[in-house]
């Protein structure tokens, strides 16, 4: 009797020692199989995130140093109440004028912001546009874009009359037909292509003030 139950102790201790059985294993495969499947899937997800934002980085990186960053600073041209003549200065290589959106976000209201255009050192040629602002707080000059090649601001009036300065010459400030501000402001390129063009949303002429006709200007 002693014999027989040494046996089938020993008989279980081995059975014990044996490892896993089929079954063990095969769930043990299936489940590891599961989270193997789970992190394919995080790593697909988490390179899909990474392909988006970088294509979004080159597409903003793009849009900068084309100049895109201006549309909106040109777009929303001021005059403020209490200029007296020149609101916006034009010539081939810099731009005055007054703005409800300075590019430089320092700021809110009407602000006065000068563009000007310096060419790059290097090859091939580039021109880089610079801003400036006269708000509080301003930290001087800075960069804005970066364009290929040889560029010039040029400005159009409302009979869509390229100006290669603002006021165009002749112009008068008495004359009530004179545009204080351009229909659009464009950068040429040195073949005389445009390169970007930033058209102004408002009017371009300052209303005639109360009690004063235009004559009396």
């Amino acid at each position: 009797m002693q014999r027989h139950q040494r046996r089938h102790t020993a008989f279980v201790a081995r059975r014990s020692s044996s490892g896993l059985t089929l079954i063990e294993l095969l769930v043990a495969i299936v489940v590891l199989g599961f989270i193997m499947t789970l992190v394919a899937q995080a790593v697909f997800q988490v390179s899909q995130i990474t392909r988006v934002a970088d294509a979004t980085t080159r597409k903003l990186a793009s849009r900068w140093a084309e100049g895109w960053t201006l549309q909106e600073t040109l777009a929303n041209l001021a005059v403020p109440t209490e200029a007296q003549d020149k609101v916006f200065e034009g010539t081939p290589q810099q731009i005055k004028a007054y703005t409800t959106m300075p590019v430089t976000g320092e700021a809110a209201g009407v602000q006065r912001f000068e563009l000007e255009l310096r060419l790059a050192d290097g090859e091939p040629a580039t021109t880089e546009v610079w801003v400036g602002s006269s708000a509080p707080g301003a930290t001087g000059s800075q960069i804005v874009a970066r364009l290929p090649g040889r560029v010039e601001w040029v400005f159009v009036d409302r009979r869509q009359q390229v100006q290669s300065v603002w006021p165009p010459v002749g112009a008068s400030s008495r004359d009530p037909d004179t545009e204080d501000l351009p229909s659009a402001v464009a950068l040429r390129r040195a073949d005389g292509a445009i390169a970007h063009w930033y058209p102004f949303a408002g009017e371009t002429t300052r209303p005639t003030p109360p009690g004063k006709m235009f004559w009396e200007q």
